[in-house]
């Protein structure tokens, strides 16, 4: 199991399968160009960088990522690194945990739950 962001963000060879333990992972990448998001039973789905508008940030709770066509949700704890992952465009790919119980080191980013929804014109706001 990681014990650092620093092993939470990989060079851009290490892929999904080199996940520990089970373990959320953001694969870093000096500039992606599409955010790969993982769930827990191995499905994936990917969007353009160039189609984020804006991020909303709760980060004890939630992570809110609208893109022009798509608005995803990333439910966990200790968001802010993922946050500025993004703001960074370097989050290659962020994956949710299994839902088994896992003890994580304060302070590093879990990802319990990834929610992705056709963007609407409602909640088309960062104030929404």
């Amino acid at each position: 199991m990681p014990g650092k962001l620093t092993d939470l963000l990989r060079p851009t060879s290490s892929s999904a399968s080199e996940t520990q333990g089970g373990s959320p992972s953001v694969v870093s990448r000096r500039e992606a160009f599409m955010l790969d998001l993982e769930y827990a039973n191995g499905n994936r789905f990917s969007l353009p960088y160039t189609s984020l508008l804006f991020l909303k940030l709760d980060p004890s709770t939630a992570l809110v990522a609208t893109f022009s066509t798509h608005v995803v949700t990333l439910k966990g704890v200790h968001l802010l690194s993922v946050y500025e992952a993004l703001v960074a465009r370097s989050a290659g790919t962020i994956k949710a945990v299994d839902g088994r119980p896992i003890k994580h080191p304060v302070g590093v980013p879990v990802i319990f739950s990834i929610e992705v929804a056709a963007r609407s014109e409602k909640g088309s706001s960062p104030d929404d």
